[in-house]
Protein backbone atom coordinates (compact mmCIF):
# COMPACT_ATOMS: atom_id res chain seq x y z
CA UNK A 1 0.00 0.00 0.00
CA UNK A 2 1.59 3.17 -1.21
CA UNK A 3 1.76 6.30 1.66
CA UNK A 4 -0.68 8.71 1.43
CA UNK A 5 1.34 11.60 2.20
CA UNK A 6 4.78 12.25 0.82
CA UNK A 7 5.60 15.83 0.82
CA UNK A 8 3.87 18.80 3.22
CA UNK A 9 4.39 22.52 2.77
CA UNK A 10 2.82 25.44 4.23
CA UNK A 11 1.45 28.23 1.97
CA UNK A 12 -0.36 31.14 2.52
CA UNK A 13 -4.24 30.98 0.74
CA UNK A 14 -6.49 33.52 1.65
CA UNK A 15 -4.74 34.38 5.24
CA UNK A 16 -4.50 31.25 6.20
CA UNK A 17 -1.92 28.92 6.52
CA UNK A 18 -2.87 25.61 4.34
CA UNK A 19 -0.53 22.38 3.56
CA UNK A 20 -1.94 21.41 0.32
CA UNK A 21 -0.94 17.67 -0.96
CA UNK A 22 0.53 16.32 -3.64
CA UNK A 23 -1.34 15.29 -6.81
CA UNK A 24 0.58 11.92 -6.62
CA UNK A 25 -0.28 11.40 -2.80
CA UNK A 26 -3.62 11.32 -2.66
CA UNK A 27 -6.46 8.72 -3.91
CA UNK A 28 -8.09 9.86 -7.38
CA UNK A 29 -11.56 10.97 -7.05
CA UNK A 30 -11.41 12.00 -3.22
CA UNK A 31 -10.97 16.44 -2.32
CA UNK A 32 -7.59 17.05 -1.16
CA UNK A 33 -8.30 17.97 2.83
CA UNK A 34 -6.74 21.27 3.62
CA UNK A 35 -4.74 21.89 7.19
CA UNK A 36 -5.41 24.69 8.47
CA UNK A 37 -2.24 25.79 10.77
CA UNK A 38 -1.81 28.62 12.80
CA UNK A 39 0.01 32.09 11.78
CA UNK A 40 3.50 32.48 12.99
CA UNK A 41 4.44 35.81 14.11
CA UNK A 42 7.93 36.71 13.53
CA UNK A 43 9.01 39.22 16.15
CA UNK A 44 12.73 40.52 15.98
CA UNK A 45 14.84 42.54 17.77
CA UNK A 46 15.33 46.89 17.91
CA UNK A 47 18.20 47.80 16.14
CA UNK A 48 20.63 48.79 18.83
CA UNK A 49 20.73 52.66 19.85
CA UNK A 50 23.46 54.57 18.70
CA UNK A 51 24.50 57.65 20.92
CA UNK A 52 25.63 60.21 19.35
CA UNK A 53 28.53 60.49 20.86
CA UNK A 54 29.71 57.21 20.20
CA UNK A 55 28.92 58.54 16.15
CA UNK A 56 32.49 58.16 14.16
CA UNK A 57 33.30 60.63 11.26
CA UNK A 58 33.53 59.15 8.17
CA UNK A 59 37.12 59.08 6.89
CA UNK A 60 37.16 61.49 3.90
CA UNK A 61 37.64 60.31 0.30
CA UNK A 62 40.76 59.61 -0.88
CA UNK A 63 42.68 62.21 -3.17
CA UNK A 64 41.70 61.26 -6.82
CA UNK A 65 44.66 59.31 -8.80
CA UNK A 66 46.39 61.39 -11.38
CA UNK A 67 46.21 59.24 -15.15
CA UNK A 68 49.37 59.66 -16.31
CA UNK A 69 49.15 57.49 -19.19
CA UNK A 70 51.23 54.29 -20.20
CA UNK A 71 55.03 54.52 -20.02
CA UNK A 72 56.78 55.97 -23.21
CA UNK A 73 58.32 53.38 -25.55
CA UNK A 74 61.63 54.12 -26.98
CA UNK A 75 63.05 51.75 -30.27
CA UNK A 76 65.71 49.69 -28.42
CA UNK A 77 68.84 49.51 -30.32
CA UNK A 78 70.51 46.48 -31.69
CA UNK A 79 73.53 47.05 -30.00
CA UNK A 80 71.61 47.14 -25.68
CA UNK A 81 69.91 43.81 -26.90
CA UNK A 82 71.07 41.32 -24.43
CA UNK A 83 70.81 37.50 -25.07
CA UNK A 84 68.24 37.64 -21.92
CA UNK A 85 66.22 40.15 -23.89
CA UNK A 86 66.56 37.86 -27.24
CA UNK A 87 65.35 34.42 -25.17
CA UNK A 88 62.27 36.35 -23.97
CA UNK A 89 61.40 37.55 -27.36
CA UNK A 90 61.92 33.83 -28.99
CA UNK A 91 59.83 32.92 -26.31
CA UNK A 92 57.16 35.36 -27.00
CA UNK A 93 57.37 34.86 -31.63
CA UNK A 94 54.64 32.47 -31.46
CA UNK A 95 52.11 34.94 -29.93
CA UNK A 96 49.53 36.75 -32.48
CA UNK A 97 50.86 39.13 -34.98
CA UNK A 98 50.13 42.47 -33.16
CA UNK A 99 50.00 41.38 -29.51
CA UNK A 100 52.32 43.46 -27.26
CA UNK A 101 53.69 41.91 -24.09
CA UNK A 102 55.66 43.71 -20.97
CA UNK A 103 58.33 42.15 -19.13
CA UNK A 104 61.08 42.56 -16.72
CA UNK A 105 64.02 41.30 -18.10
CA UNK A 106 66.65 42.44 -15.50
CA UNK A 107 66.27 45.33 -13.70
CA UNK A 108 63.88 47.34 -16.66
CA UNK A 109 60.83 46.57 -18.31
CA UNK A 110 60.99 45.99 -21.78
CA UNK A 111 57.82 45.76 -24.21
CA UNK A 112 57.77 43.19 -26.71
CA UNK A 113 55.78 43.64 -30.11
CA UNK A 114 55.27 41.07 -32.48
CA UNK A 115 54.55 42.54 -36.14
CA UNK A 116 56.15 42.03 -39.70
CA UNK A 117 59.50 42.55 -40.30
CA UNK A 118 61.45 42.97 -43.11
CA UNK A 119 65.21 42.03 -44.48
CA UNK A 120 66.25 43.69 -47.42
CA UNK A 121 68.27 40.47 -49.89
CA UNK A 122 71.45 42.85 -49.93
CA UNK A 123 70.99 42.97 -45.93
CA UNK A 124 72.69 40.04 -45.01
CA UNK A 125 70.13 39.26 -42.49
CA UNK A 126 68.20 36.45 -42.11
CA UNK A 127 65.09 35.52 -43.20
CA UNK A 128 65.04 37.89 -46.42
CA UNK A 129 61.95 39.42 -47.06
CA UNK A 130 58.85 39.75 -45.39
CA UNK A 131 58.48 37.64 -41.91
CA UNK A 132 57.13 37.41 -38.11
CA UNK A 133 59.24 39.27 -36.18
CA UNK A 134 59.83 40.45 -32.43
CA UNK A 135 60.12 44.28 -31.80
CA UNK A 136 61.46 45.26 -28.55
CA UNK A 137 60.48 48.81 -26.59
CA UNK A 138 62.23 50.24 -23.67
CA UNK A 139 59.28 51.41 -21.36
CA UNK A 140 60.57 54.84 -19.98
CA UNK A 141 58.46 56.95 -17.38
Amino acid sequence: MRPFIRSLRLVALGGLWVAPLAWWSWPAGHPLPAIVAEPIALVLPEPPKVDEAEKVEAEPPPAPIEHLGPPHKVLLPRSRVTPAITRTARELLGRPMGSETVRAVGDRSYAFVVERHYHAPESGLTPVGWHKGVTVYALED
